[in-house]
C-alpha cells in the first residue's frame, strides 16, 4: 500500500485501521463534525459504530479533498436517512463518485473520477474470519445456485470463496440503492456454474489484502485500483501541509 498516490486519475481505496486512532484523536475529530453528522454521531449507542462513523466521515472528506483539489471546509455532508451520504459541492469541481463501507475496526472509503458524476459506486469490505460457520451463513443469506457453488469449493478455498460473494453482493445492491425500484438480484452464477463478476450495467473488481475481502461495483469497466493509508495527520481535516 502506498501512503499517498501519486495521480487523482486513479480510482482509490481509502483505509485505515481504527486500532491505531487514540481516544484523544477521536474526541478531536468529533469537533469537526457538522450540526447535522454531529446529531446522527450521537444516536450511536455502541461505541464501535460511533467509531466507525466518526472516522468514516473524516475519512471522506480526506478522500473528496484529494480527488477534487478542495478544502475539506468546502466540502458539504448531506445525510440521508437509510442512504449514503451525499456531496454537496461547488458546480464547478468534479463530483467523484465514493462509496463507504466498514467492518469491525477497518473502515474504507472508495473514490473514482473514471465514472460520470451521477453515477454511484458500490463498496463493501468484511473482516475475514476462518472460524465463522460459513456453510450455515451461506444456506441464511445466498439463494440455492450461490450456496452450492459455494459447496462444490474444496475446504482450502471456500472461506476466500464465501467472502468474495458476500462482499460482491453487498457491494452490487449498495451500487443499485440509488435507484427507484430494485427487483431481486439474480443469482451471482453463471449458466456454467461460475461466479458473475459483472453483469447488465455492472462491474465488480476486488482487491488483495491480508485481512479484508473487498469487492468494489461499478457502473462502468475501473482501470487499476490503488489502495492508500492514510496518516492520522492527513486524516485531521485542520492539518495543514
Amino acid at each position: 500500500m502506498v501512503e499517498f498516490p501519486p495521480t487523482m486519475a486513479q480510482t482509490l481505496l481509502w483505509l485505515i485501521d481504527s486500532r491505531n486512532v487514540q481516544n484523544h484523536d477521536l474526541a478531536h475529530f468529533e469537533r469537526q463534525l457538522s450540526q447535522e453528522e454531529a446529531n446522527r454521531f450521537a444516536n450511536f449507542s455502541r461505541s464501535e459504530r460511533r467509531r466507525q462513523y466518526l472516522l468514516g466521515r473524516m475519512l471522506l472528506r480526506l478522500a473528496i479533498s484529494h480527488a477534487t483539489g478542495l478544502a475539506s471546509s468546502a466540502i458539504g455532508i448531506i445525510e440521508r436517512p437509510h442512504l449514503g451520504p451525499q456531496l454537496l459541492l461547488p458546480g464547478d469541481v468534479p463530483h467523484p463518485a465514493f462509496s463507504l463501507s466498514h467492518s469491525h475496526h477497518w473502515i474504507a472509503c472508495a473514490t473514482t473520477l473514471q465514472i460520470p458524476c451521477d453515477e454511484v459506486l458500490g463498496l463493501d469490505v468484511e473482516v475475514i474470519d476462518p472460524k465463522r460457520d460459513i456453510l450455515a451463513l451461506s444456506e441464511a443469506a445466498f439463494n440455492p445456485a450461490e450456496h452450492a457453488w459455494l459447496i462444490k469449493r474444496n475446504d482450502e478455498e471456500r472461506i476466500a470463496a464465501f467472502y468474495r460473494l458476500w462482499t460482491l453482493k453487498e457491494a452490487l445492491v449498495k451500487l443499485r440503492s440509488h435507484e427507484p425500484c430494485v427487483e431481486d438480484a439474480a443469482p451471482l452464477i453463471d449458466s456454467h456454474g461460475e461466479l458473475r463478476l459483472q453483469g447488465e450495467a455492472w462491474f465488480s473488481s476486488s482487491l488483495e489484502h491480508p485481512h479484508l475481502s473487498i469487492s468494489i461495483c461499478s457502473t462502468r469497466m475501473l482501470d487499476e485500483i490503488v489502495c492508500v493509508t492514510p496518516s492520522l495527520e492527513r486524516l485531521d481535516c485542520n492539518h495543514v501541509e
